[in-house]
């Protein structure tokens, strides 16, 4: 049951330079959408040209990381109305030369009980949309790799669905956490077991702790030291449960 977990407070990019070529199976992660959400150590209303640059090196050192046959796999959302700006079209083509697209799952968060309309209240002059989804982009390196899944047939059958109908996580003091069963399904579909699995915006550390479930290896990286801590102490929780049950 021993895995190797590194954890790095740090500047994304600034880590990732550190890691070797053809290192990582699966990069999984969330980034800062560009909304001006706090996250107290990082701008999140960059200019948008400047966020779109950003966003396509952070990506592109993930691409040199990932193993032949790896998989990049971003959960994004689609942001603003007046205008609507679409992220996961802006990424995906900033992505497009550099890695080969294999489709996309929506995030059907099932949570439209407090959601707000914006627009025109009964009127077709500019009513809008309320969105209850993201969406979880695919990407894949060319090449092949073999290992082991841990899938069950039904699960794989569930899995390769394109709408995935998960509750958001709410209970939270992280401004944008996303819910280990997503994290879960992400890494099962998409990695090997033993394999090692990328967040560069780990958050609270959900991705660490899925992976810890599923056997896999794990490099978190977070500039915020809050959250850093924060997500240090649910794997380390969560890895002496596993010392309680299975042993060293």
């Amino acid at each position: 049951m021993k895995k190797r977990f590194n954890l790095i407070c740090g500047d994304c990019l600034d880590a990732m330079k550190q890691l070797p070529d053809e290192s990582i199976g699966l990069v999984f992660t969330s980034p800062p959408y560009n909304v001006g959400v706090d996250y107290e150590v990082y701008k999140d209303n960059l200019p948008f040209n400047e966020y779109l640059d950003w966003i396509e090196n952070v990506f592109t050192e993930s691409i040199r990381l990932l193993v032949a046959g790896g998989h990049l796999v971003i959960q994004i959302a689609n942001t603003g109305r007046q205008p609507y700006t679409p992220l996961t079209d802006f990424i995906s083509t900033r992505l497009f030369n550099k890695i080969q697209m294999r489709g996309e799952i929506i995030w059907d968060k099932q949570n439209m009980t407090s959601a707000t309309a914006w627009g025109s209240w009964l009127s077709a002059n500019k009513p809008s949309l309320r969105d209850s989804h993201e969406y979880i982009l695919i990407f894949r390196k060319e090449g092949d790799r073999k290992g082991t899944s841990d899938m069950k047939a039904d699960e794989f059958m569930e899995n390769t669905k394109a709408i995935w109908k998960i509750p958001p996580e709410t209970d939270s003091d992280h401004p944008a956490p996303f819910p280990i069963k997503l994290a879960d399904r992400v890494i099962s579909l998409y990695s090997f077991k033993e394999e090692t699995v990328l967040d560069m915006f780990m958050g609270h550390g959900t991705t660490g702790l899925a992976c810890m479930k599923r056997n896999r290896n794990f490099i978190g990286i977070e500039l915020n030291k809050k959250y850093f801590t924060f997500a240090e102490r649910r794997i380390s929780a969560e890895a002496n449960q596993i010392k309680l049950f299975f042993g060293e």
